[in-house]
Formats: structure tokens, C-alpha cells, sequence
């Protein structure tokens, strides 16, 4: 595990205010190209559920990247499905998507974010 895992290994230490400075920046550029094209790859059809989850998507894996775990192929459709199930508990969909908060969405991204750093032996 490098540094910048270690620096935020356990879910209180990544603070919202920790999560939102990982969301601001883009990552290396070969890791957006990859990132923007499963993307579009995450979705089979122009669904409106489709256009509210692409953008939180693209905020997390770039907020992933950005805290040290090296983006791959694939991390895109785990990561969808845990948005999906979280925002279906929280009883959040497209019409009221501005009621999830950055706490959420911060808990969204450190339980994505354990799930691969113990799967890092599949990603890494």
C-alpha cells in the first residue's frame, strides 16, 4: 500500500473536506481517457436515471484516482452499482438528487474505495 492509501486508511480520517479537494482535480490524462470512455460504456441507453449518475460517477473515480489508486477497466461498474444501491437506500433518485449531501457522498466513495483497495491484488 503507497502513501497516499495509507494517508486516508481509515473512513474518518477522509473528512468532507478532504473528499471535496479530491473531487477538484482531474487526473493524469491517460486515466481520464480511460475514466470519460467507461463511462460511456457504463450506460446502454440515454436514460434521465443515466444523465444524474453519470456526473457523480465521473466525480468519484476522478476523486479515486486522485487519492492515489491507479484507475483500470472495470472500477467504473463496480462503482456504479454501489451509487446505485446507496442512493436507492437513501431514497434519492433523479427528481430529488440535490438531497444527497457531500457526507453521502463521501460515504459512497470510502466504501468504493476499501472495496478496491482489499481487491488491489485484482486491480493492482
Amino acid at each position: 500500500m503507497d502513501a497516499k492509501r495509507k494517508s486516508y486508511e481509515h473512513m474518518d480520517e477522509l473528512t468532507v473536506t478532504v473528499y471535496e479537494r479530491l473531487c477538484e482535480n482531474e487526473p493524469l490524462e491517460k486515466e481520464m481517457e480511460q475514466i470519460e470512455k467507461d463511462i460511456k460504456r457504463s450506460f446502454s441507453t440515454e436514460k434521465e436515471r443515466d444523465r444524474y449518475l453519470a456526473p457523480l460517477l465521473r466525480k468519484m473515480l476522478y476523486a479515486s484516482s486522485n487519492s492515489g489508486i491507479e484507475y483500470t477497466q472495470g472500477m467504473n461498474y463496480i462503482l456504479l452499482n454501489i451509487i446505485i444501491f446507496s442512493l436507492e437506500s437513501l431514497g434519492i433518485n433523479e427528481k430529488n438528487i440535490d438531497g444527497l449531501h457531500t457526507a453521502n457522498e463521501r460515504d459512497i466513495f470510502v466504501i468504493y474505495r476499501e472495496i478496491i483497495i482489499r481487491m488491489d491484488e485484482v486491480f493492482g
